[in-house]
């Protein structure tokens, strides 16, 4: 390595030392950014030279290049970086303003138009993100670490990474007082929701306060109207259905008013969540299909991955099971593209109970073992509805396979990737005779 280090020039050592600040890759747009002051065409000068010396890798991804290091490379290129003190400190707080500008940027457009497969194009950057991150917390700097939080949660949450992600918002919220109200609000929102997730419905209503006191205090109609939902979807785990109806009915209300197609959707959402666990299904099919059209409206895969699911579960509560299985099946179809774990989870409890209630138990104990896994894997816990429906079809396919084949078939399901465990839900089995 320093033969090949030699060999080159003092451009290309530099920057091929500051390279070393990124993980898991980089785009010319960052190189520029972070190391060459924004001159897009000395960064693609440097990196082709770069790659014609072997030490920089190109990767073709859908019409655009991906650079990276071999892992030696790297460690040699982080040894040249710290040999340059000030400057390593200050790369990498340009790295952590770039890519906070990046999530930044990507949260707006979310917001704006409700698209959470905006928050797909991050996974690329996972890695740099998790370093940006981390530059902020060693530099000293929570403002910065808060604002990460805020624009980050709902990729986390999307992509099935609660418990780190809880566990930086909570560190960001804890060592942060000063900065932007509406940031700190979206930040106490976003842990919020990610507790939720982790069925610590005590934590994510006091959360929720918090956020709807500091709202209330600014006077930002559409944080008071997203601290109230999230309260709502709080109080309504915890039993308070009135409370949580006139929660989101105040929210909604706010919405409208911001003619905030997207927000109203996620608000009828979960009004449709809360009467499916009141056993009032005119109410889930009503709303949902007010939310499901919204979510079309806005292309919103998650949100209609979501009221499918809601109206699923209240079609198979009526006893509609084969508009169940359609219904879940479409859902699971695009939690998958989207990567959303938790509602795949969750799909597959679905397409459990009606495996179950056709008859066909071994699939059913398979598809329950599946999702179990996904949960364990994503941190994540059931909502109330589910909870209930997975404990009544274990109890009904356990009695009727049997404890050792019900168990055997369980830990197959546990067995599988999540793409096994999808392909085997989708591969409907003939209904009962």
């Amino acid at each position: 390595m320093d033969w090949s280090f030699q060999l080159l020039s003092p451009e290309e050592q530099a920057l091929l030392a500051q390279l070393a600040v990124f993980a898991g890759g980089f785009s010319l747009d960052a190189v520029a950014a972070v190391c060459l002051d924004g001159d897009d065409d000395l960064a693609l000068e440097l990196l082709e030279r770069l790659v014609d010396a072997s030490l920089v890798i190109a990767d073709m991804r859908e019409e655009r290049t991906r650079y990276r290091l071999l892992e030696t490379v790297r460690e040699y290129a982080a040894e040249r970086l710290d040999e340059t003190g000030a400057r390593a400190a200050e790369l990498r707080r340009r790295h952590a303003e770039y890519f906070l500008r990046l999530a930044e940027a990507n949260a707006r457009e979310v917001i704006e138009d409700g698209r959470l497969v905006r928050l797909s194009v991050l996974i690329t950057e996972d890695a740099n993100l998790v370093a940006a991150y981390d530059h902020f917390a060693e530099l000293g700097l929570p403002e910065q670490s808060l604002r990460f939080g805020a624009a980050l949660w709902r990729y986390w949450w999307l992509h099935g990474q609660l418990r780190e992600g809880r566990r930086r918002l909570d560190a960001a919220l804890s060592e942060s007082s000063d900065g932007a109200v509406l940031v700190r609000v979206d930040a106490l929102l976003g842990a919020s929701t990610l507790a939720a997730r982790q069925a610590d419905h005590e934590a994510a209503a006091a959360l929720a306060n918090a956020a709807v006191s500091l709202a209330d205090e600014h006077g930002d109609r559409l944080a008071r109207s997203r601290a109230r939902m999230a309260l709502a979807n709080a109080v309504s785990a915890l039993g308070d259905h009135d409370r949580a109806e006139a929660l989101y009915r105040e929210s909604a209300a706010g919405f409208r008013a911001e003619d905030s197609r997207w927000e109203l959707a996620n608000v009828f959402l979960n009004m449709a969540d809360l009467a499916l666990n009141r056993a009032d299904f005119d109410t889930v099919e009503r709303v949902g299909g007010e939310s499901l059209a919204l979510c079309h409206a806005c292309e919103d895969d998650a949100g209609i991955a979501v009221n499918l699911g809601n109206i699923a579960f209240a079609a198979l509560e009526r006893g509609e099971t084969d508009r169940a299985h359609d219904l879940l099946v479409e859902g699971l179809r695009r939690s998958q593209r989207l990567g959303f774990g938790e509602w795949v989870a969750t799909m597959l409890e679905g397409l459990a109970a009606v495996e179950s209630a056709r008859g066909s138990d071994p699939r059913s104990a398979l598809l329950l073992g599946a999702s179990a896994r996904l949960q364990e894997e994503i941190g994540m816990s059931l909502g109330t509805f589910e909870d209930t429906l997975h404990a009544r079809t274990t109890a009904a396919v356990r009695e009727r396979l049997g404890e050792e084949a019900f168990v055997s078939a369980w830990k197959a399901g546990r067995e599988l990737t999540t793409d096994d465990a999808v392909a085997r839900a989708l591969a409907r089995a003939p209904a009962r005779a």
